[in-house]
């Protein structure tokens, strides 16, 4: 590469690192800013109303007049916000979306708080802000200058004439940034052998199967209450699984035949599209009990995948068209590069996902406050090692820790772009250290990730022994338009879902898991979920039962209480799977314990009776 080009890409990244300290600093000198929204209380007291803000995650509290009062929620999961806008002590609460249970997206801002510099005026984090933007526009040209520009010119002249050529004909000048995108697309597309694809395609087949196999569904998912809850096409196809339970129950016969058929090349392109349209609905059933983001990547790596050409060279199709058409080679291309190509890709923009949901929001404290420590200790229990707390003790390491999660969340996309085999194997190598970390220490095994791993690898040295007498077919070098749209849209997506924060099961995620931060451990402890105890009350007093209740459940009792419907459904099927039998209550509360950790002598504890709901009369619970 021509030296000069060499000096444009590291004023690019030197560009890039300003931009991105800028933006990590802001919140650190000035403080963040809050989201605002005003809830509305009806006929509350203060005692009440200080009470419904704790339970409700609501600080910074401010009277606007009439019962109104502003909050900035620090709890912003989905069941805390749709339980707060379902309370029978809210009127109104402007701010938040329902039924998805989220933040609306143009909030007023609080003023920034708690940042180094105290009651800096607010012109001075907007000048930052727009610094940094300037530093990242300037890193994005530099960057696309010095990757899609022919090296053998020079810098200063590629410029000089793209300047002059946008300015004597800005027209041409738009007209060729898609030519210059697809270029870039191809930049990192590896060149391999019809059998390196073919490689790729047994083991990837295999993966996929194994991982449906030994995830048995779960079929009395679609009676449940998460059927009715579910929204979109997603909410439909579920719907409709539900009312076909025949078509559900031959899910996974239809799963291991097709996967099987496309894993040996048995008329592949039908028997992959069979496969995937298996797959999506074997995940639309998984994702209503579980996370969508540890399935969405390979889904979409497999939707993405319909366009790939991988059966050419081992398999039942290639030895029907040998015998029919005699035997040829046929050369290395692109086209074969792009089934290995696309999971390095999908992968890496899951991972960068990952880094930006985790730093989007408050710059550098998810690693400055060593946020690895608190995920550690809340999944500790499923974890196969314990030493994460003890890992971690020192708040040094906890940093150090997070930050290498980050960097490495940020650079495997890099592989997608790179033409060194080395250097991709070696980010496939951090990539599944970083995964085999959140087993050891987490118990988080999500197989969707580990089988994209496996395209790392350098299958496209993969090779038949060259025979002669077989005539070489003429190589096809470039992706087809097919490709490059899906490898568009791939991106696109991925943008609106991380900027807008959208789940869409059960292959689109913002990918914002373990993204929360935590400023002590005391507000760590307050974030942690409670688990609530099902209280009996009756003539002969009190009594204490078996049942214990996630708190999403447990906040459907004030709404039961009102008389809603559903909340009365919900907790009858909720209870009457735990309730003594023939147990015919007055009235019923739920005491809600947390389970803490002592980080003196690193051991999970519980404080009991932290919140109480009710105590809310039973009669419903005998109709």
């Amino acid at each position: 590469m021509h030296s000069g080009w060499k000096r444009l890409l590291l004023w690019a990244i030197a560009c890039s690192i300003a931009s991105a300290v800028i933006l990590a600093t802001i919140p650190f000198l000035f403080g963040s800013p809050s989201p605002i929204i005003r809830i509305t209380w009806r006929g509350v007291s203060a005692v009440e109303r200080v009470e419904l803000e704790r339970r409700f995650h609501l600080a910074s509290p401010v009277a606007l007049g009439d019962g109104v009062w502003g909050y900035s929620p620090t709890n912003t999961s989905p069941d805390i916000l749709r339980a707060l806008v379902r309370h029978a002590a809210v009127d109104r609460a402007d701010g938040i979306d329902v039924p998805p249970g989220r933040l609306s997206r143009s909030l007023p801002l609080s003023p920034r708080r708690g940042g180094w510099i105290e009651g800096a005026p607010p012109w001075m984090a907007r000048a930052a802000r727009v610094l940094a933007y300037v530093f990242a526009l300037a890193g994005a040209l530099l960057l696309i200058t010095g990757v899609l520009v022919s090296p053998a010119v020079p810098p200063r002249a590629a410029a000089r004439l793209a300047f002059e050529a946008f300015r004597s004909d800005p027209i041409s000048s738009l007209r060729a940034i898609p030519g210059s995108i697809v270029r870039g697309i191809h930049r990192g597309v590896p060149v391999a052998s019809p059998e390196g694809a073919a490689a790729f395609r047994i083991v990837f087949g295999s993966c996929v199967l194994m991982y449906v196999v030994t995830h048995p569904l779960d079929l009395t998912s679609l009676q449940s209450y998460e059927v009715d809850a579910a929204t979109g096409p997603y909410g439909s196809v579920v719907r409709w699984l539900g009312a076909h339970p025949a078509i559900a129950e031959n899910l996974g016969g239809w799963i291991v035949w097709s996967g099987a058929f496309f894993t040996v090349g048995i008329l592949t392109p039908v028997s992959y599209v069979c496969f995937v349209v298996g797959f999506l609905l074997w995940a639309c059933i998984l994702t209503l009990t579980s996370s969508a983001h540890a399935v969405a990547s390979l889904a979409i790596a497999m939707v993405c995948l319909l366009a790939a050409r991988w059966s050419d060279a081992w398999s039942v199709d290639a030895a029907l068209r040998r015998i029919r058409s005699g035997p040829q080679r046929i050369a290395p291309a692109q086209r074969y590069g792009f089934a290995i190509w696309v999971p390095r890709l999908v992968l890496g923009i899951t991972f960068l996902a990952a880094a930006w949901s985790k730093i989007s929001g408050g710059g550098l404290d998810w690693i400055l406050n060593g946020t690895v420590k608190y995920y550690f200790v809340s999944d500790l229990d499923d974890a196969f090692v314990p030493w994460g707390p003890q890992l971690t003790a020192s708040h040094g390491v906890a940093v150090l820790l997070s930050a290498i999660a980050v960097v490495v969340e940020s650079a495997l996309i890099t592989a997608a772009f790179s033409r060194s085999a080395t250097y991709t194997w070696l980010l496939g190598l951090a990539a599944l250290s970083l995964l085999a970390g959140f087993a050891l220490f987490q118990g988080v095994l999500w197989w969707g990730w580990w089988i994209l791993v496996v395209a790392f690898l350098p299958w496209q040295y993969a090779r038949s022994p060259v025979r002669r007498r077989e005539p070489t077919a003429a190589p096809t070098w470039g992706l087809n338009q097919v490709q490059v749209a899906l490898i568009v849209m791939l991106m696109i997506q991925q943008c609106v879902m991380s900027a807008f924060h959208v789940e869409a099961r059960p292959m689109l995620s913002a990918y914002d898991m373990y993204s929360a931060t935590y400023a002590s451990a005391e507000e760590f402890e307050e974030a942690t979920n409670l688990v609530y105890r099902v209280v009996m009350l009756d003539s002969r007093g009190r009594h204490l039962t078996d049942c214990l209740l996630a708190d999403r459940d447990a906040w459907l009792l004030p709404f039961a209480a009102s008389e809603d419907a559903v909340a009365r459904a919900r907790l009858s099927d909720v209870l009457g799977e735990c309730l003594p039998h023939k147990a015919e209550p007055d009235a019923i509360l739920f005491e809600g314990d947390r389970r803490v950790f002592n980080w003196q002598t690193r051991r999970l504890e519980w404080k009991h009776t932290v919140d109480v709901l009710g105590p809310v009369p039973a009669d419903w619970l005998r109709d």
